[in-house]
């Protein structure tokens, strides 16, 4: 049965509660180590808050079935999130950023695509014809804002796609400012979604967050999730419980 999204907003990610006699509101897990009894650790234990932590699991699922993803990694803010993406790609690989683009995710790549070895071009990412001529073979991604920060400008993430595709590129979509309420990026084609969960998804000014959903793409997912665990850029339980 498809769920509303506000259904999916209040009840995803809520399993503990078909426990018997649960908690209506999941508590706050604010210890950062687990105690392993009845025959010692076991692979899915919970182990260190770094490595993962109740709260955070539960809003990683909540985030992936509202972005109608396969998986999530929460970050401790947007530009963290942002960042794990473009170090997941190849040393030597071409990208494809809006000359239109957060402030942030430019002022990373002025200051680390070269360092990671990374070939970034801004372009113009509505005009199609600019897109597929600067689009070759080690294009590994296209990074696309829509609407853009701060014109507001309008991409066609289902027209990119198609663009990327003939050279096997991704295509990863910052959904901060539409947020899933209004566009759900993976059913348009792409394969990656980018919050801040800073911004609309929190909606109140008091945490900071980002969060990355994919969808098909288990080994691009691993290497984000391997950034988030061994880098430690992980969002507070009470920033998750918040959230």
């Amino acid at each position: 049965m498809k769920k509303n999204i506000e259904t999916i907003a209040i009840h995803s990610g809520m399993d503990h509660a078909s426990e018997e006699n649960a908690s209506v509101v999941p508590p706050i897990e604010m210890s950062t180590i687990f105690e392993h009894r009845k025959g010692g650790r076991k692979e899915d234990d919970w182990k260190y808050s770094r490595l993962s932590n109740p709260n955070r699991v539960q809003l990683e699922h909540v985030i992936r079935d509202l972005e109608n993803g396969d998986s999530c990694a929460a970050f401790s803010s947007g530009i963290a999130a942002i960042s794990s993406v473009f170090q997941s790609m190849d040393s030597g690989a071409h990208i494809l950023v809006p000359e239109d683009v957060y402030f942030g995710t430019r002022k990373l790549v002025w200051e680390f695509a070269e360092r990671w070895n990374l070939e970034v071009e801004f372009i113009d990412m509505t005009n199609l014809e600019e897109v597929d001529s600067k689009l070759k073979e080690n294009t590994q991604m296209v990074w696309v804002e829509t609407p853009s920060n701060p014109r507001l400008l309008i991409t066609d993430v289902i027209k990119i796609n198609k663009l990327a595709g003939k050279y096997g590129a991704i295509v990863a979509v910052d959904n901060t400012w539409p947020t899933p309420y209004n566009m759900r990026p993976l059913d348009l084609g792409a394969d990656v979604v980018i919050h801040s969960t800073t911004k609309y998804l929190g909606g109140h000014s008091d945490i900071l967050g980002g969060a990355v959903i994919t969808r098909g793409s288990e080994k691009l997912f691993d290497k984000i999730r391997t950034i988030q665990v061994v880098q430690g850029a992980v969002p507070s339980p009470q920033d998750c419980w918040l959230l």
